[in-house]
């Protein structure tokens, strides 16, 4: 398949876009060259594609195809959250009522 040309963004998507702090072109690169593709479950006109952006960091982009242009519908920017094995673990803090 070959990659779409034109893109074009929703109103979510730019305001997405705007409040993660993401460039239309990782957007774009992560559509063109995806690390991963999926499906979407709910719409299966919809796909995913996942980019990894730094270590530990995912760019996600919502989007589907319609006459021959890419229409991002949305932008997510995913962070994984890892522990350092040698960090102690903080105790359980009860509520105080």
């Amino acid at each position: 398949m070959s990659p779409p040309v034109a893109f074009r963004y929703t109103h979510h998507a730019e305001y997405q876009l705007f409040n993660r702090n993401v460039t239309k072109a990782a957007v774009e690169q992560t559509v063109t060259h995806p690390d991963e593709l999926h499906s979407d479950r709910e719409d299966p006109n919809v796909t995913i594609a996942v980019r990894e952006t730094s270590p530990g960091t995912f760019l996600k982009v919502w989007y589907r195809l319609v006459d021959g242009e890419s229409v991002v519908q949305t932008v997510l920017i995913i962070t994984l959250r890892r522990e350092r094995p040698d960090t102690p673990k903080k105790p359980a803090r009860r509520r105080q009522r």
